[in-house]
């Protein structure tokens, strides 16, 4: 979560960095000035960034804010985005070393999951609830990790 404070007090400009504000805009503000707000908002989220994977012969960008899941299939991978479904031959593993933000996690060895498209965690049947109404169940040997790792994320 980003803090944006827009105030027309100076004073609170440098308390506002204190305690971990994104930016400060003092009233009134410019169009151009909130342009220039949303673009930083947009360019600081991790899940903007875009990843190139080989599908069906040809490379393809995927932002990994769409991506909810991938799931392995013997010899190539399911990446299931909230557009829909593609197939890459390319492994589970080969495709988690692209993903360095904390919000990919593997709940199974064949699942590499989003956090932002977890729409429940049960814990009595040990499953996560996916966007799409999927349910990734989560191994055993997995749990604590996958517990810690959702009680961190909310």
């Amino acid at each position: 979560t980003k803090v944006v404070l827009v105030t027309s007090y100076e004073d609170y400009l440098y308390e506002g960095y204190e305690v971990g504000v994104f930016r400060y805009i003092k009233k009134p503000a410019r169009q151009e000035e909130i342009e220039k707000l949303f673009n930083a908002l947009h360019s600081s989220d991790p899940l903007s960034k875009k990843i190139e994977v080989l599908c069906q012969g040809r490379k393809c960008e995927i932002t990994l804010s769409n991506i909810a899941y991938i799931e392995s299939c013997n010899n190539h991978c399911e990446i299931v985005t909230s557009k829909g479904q593609m197939t890459v031959y390319q492994s589970l593993k080969e495709l988690e070393s692209l993903f360095t933000e904390r919000f990919f996690v593997r709940p199974h060895k064949s699942y590499l999951i989003n956090w932002k498209h977890v729409k429940e965690f049960n814990r009595q049947d040990k499953y996560l609830l996916m966007s799409n109404d999927y349910r990734i169940y989560i191994a055993k040997k997995r749990y604590k990790m996958i517990l810690e790792a959702y009680i961190n994320m909310v």
